[in-house]
């Protein structure tokens, strides 16, 4: 069972209705882990890294930092990514400078 953890590591946390875990690692991806949840996400590391392993025909040395660094970022990727962070900031300024805008003053 895996508990979502929105406290600190000093609360115990469990769904409303139950008792809190007895013993409840928290970890900084804000997942309350128990000891099951604990082996299963090994468990899916090693899979991952074993088919990285064999699809890619490294050494496993080599599949897990494949694995640890995580999806190559294309230069057009974040380029579209950082547009389309501009394109929201620039609305939300226009928003608020149109709600704080006098509509008795004429603008120029």
């Amino acid at each position: 069972m895996t508990l979502v953890c929105n406290q600190g590591p000093a609360e115990g946390l469990a769904p409303q209705g139950t008792n809190p875990p007895s013993s409840c690692d928290h970890r900084t991806d804000g997942i309350c882990h128990t000891g099951d949840t604990i082996v299963g996400v090994a468990a899916l590391k090693e899979a991952i890294i074993c088919s990285i392993t064999a699809l890619d025909e490294l050494s496993y040395k080599e599949a897990e930092e494949k694995y640890l660094h995580g999806p190559p970022m294309h230069y057009r990727e974040k380029e579209l990514f950082e547009k389309t962070i501009l394109k929201a900031a620039r609305k939300r300024l226009a928003a608020s400078i149109g709600a704080t805008r006098d509509p008795s003053v004429p603008t120029p």
